[in-house]
């Protein structure tokens, strides 16, 4: 991809260049393949200003992704910022990456010149599937088990780790009671419970407790020496009942019954509503050796005429443990590989039933990006777009909720 290296040329010379930057405090050398180290090569400075752009001219992958970029930006309105490497740039003068000296230092060799007629070449016998030879020579190819076309395979694709059962509920049913007087750190109606629960967890068991978690059909009342703190305003919600069930089954628990009320709350099921804050009237949560569920009454709340339009509710995230062990995630890879996971995105439009897994594991770790329709979702807007969901908020699109899941859920 050149009109020659030399003074006479009308163009420059195109290969592909190499930079060097820090990932984990560690300085290496990288291919500027895929946009994230164009976007890196893009900042680097040099010290005579007249040269600005200089290897950004010379970079195959630049012209490639600028070309796509202008694409993507004419589909969805603006420029495609992510993955951004922010104020990352090169520590030292590119060069290219298969002489290692500077661009235009000497001839380059092998596949990358265009031969005259009668000159060609077979292509090298070595090769990778998809774009598994993009990935820099940083990467040892070998522990690469799933290039980026892996989603496209119809075998020997590595399946994807399937996280413990979400709690059930119906969005369109709401309480009015919020999730903090439910479940938070200052209390919760169904430590009593859980309590029982625990003693006889063989057995099936129901109770209605109050808004302090006290067993309706009960007289006792705590003692003065009990130095936990109330809910939020548990006696603004005396009204309201709460049905707490234990019904066990046989298999093994992954989670007890504290855990799993709190999970519930903490759960879409508990964030309804204007401000994203109300318990649904009812919902369970399987936890392999039985189910716990609740059920609130009081105070009627009309349900939504017909089913509601789209929100964006609050993040959930699964604790690590739910995957199974792997190493560090690397926070570059996930940056550029969420845009590999929402290409072609903002042509589809999903309802229920549909879901898409993009799936590739890099030095042994596994990023994996689902997207689907969620089960017992019900929407005024069916079939949604899935790059752009919510037509009222351009920030909540596929790369930004994409990008968010992992910043915001590092604590879990």
């Amino acid at each position: 991809m050149n009109a020659g290296d030399d003074a006479k040329a009308k163009s420059p010379y195109v290969s592909d260049l190499e930079i060097k930057y820090s990932i984990a405090g560690k300085q290496a050398w990288h291919q500027v393949y895929g946009v994230y180290n164009a976007k890196v090569l893009r900042n680097y400075v040099d010290p005579d200003p007249k040269y600005s752009g200089y290897y950004t001219q010379r970079n195959a992958d630049t012209y490639a992704y600028f070309a796509l970029a202008n694409y993507v930006q004419g589909q969805i309105g603006k420029y495609p910022s992510s993955p951004s490497p922010g104020r990352k740039k090169p520590t030292e003068e590119p060069r290219d990456s298969q002489t290692h000296e500077a661009p235009l230092a000497n001839q380059a060799t092998g596949q990358d010149v265009d031969l005259l007629p009668g000159d060609e070449q077979d292509p090298d016998t070595t090769s990778f599937p998809g774009c598994g030879d993009k990935f820099g020579k940083d990467i040892n190819q070998d522990v690469i088990v799933a290039s980026i076309s892996s989603h496209y395979a119809t075998s020997a694709s590595t399946p994807t780790p399937a996280p413990k059962s979400d709690p059930k509920c119906d969005d369109n049913a709401l309480s009015g009671v919020p999730y903090n007087v439910f479940s938070s750190s200052a209390g919760n109606v169904y430590s009593k419970f859980c309590d029982a629960v625990g003693k006889a967890q063989q057995t099936k068991l129901t109770w209605t407790v109050d808004s302090s978690g006290n067993q309706k059909t009960s007289s006792s009342r705590r003692s003065g020496h009990d130095r936990r703190t109330p809910p939020p305003n548990p006696s603004a919600y005396s009204s309201y009942n709460f049905e707490l069930d234990w019904a066990p089954a046989s298999g093994s628990c992954n989670t007890d019954c504290s855990d799993a009320y709190s999970a519930i709350a903490n759960s879409p099921c508990g964030h309804q509503g204007g401000e994203q804050n109300g318990m649904t009237a009812s919902a369970s949560l399987d936890v392999g050796c039985g189910s716990y569920s609740y059920k609130i009454t009081g105070p009627q709340v009309p349900p939504p005429a017909g089913p509601p339009a789209p929100t964006l509710s609050v993040q959930y995230c699964y604790p690590a443990s739910s995957f199974g062990n792997h190493g560090d995630i690397e926070p570059d890879f996930q940056s550029e590989y969420t845009g590999y996971a929402c290409a072609n995105s903002v042509h589809e439009n999903y309802g229920p039933g549909d879901k898409l897994n993009w799936h590739t594991t890099t030095n042994g770790v596994p990023y994996t990006y689902n997207i689907w329709w969620k089960d017992g979702c019900t929407s005024s807007v069916n079939p949604m777009n899935v790059y752009q969901p919510l037509a009222s908020n351009k920030d909540a699109n596929c790369l930004n909720l994409m990008l968010d899941n992992y910043k915001n859920c590092e604590s879990c």
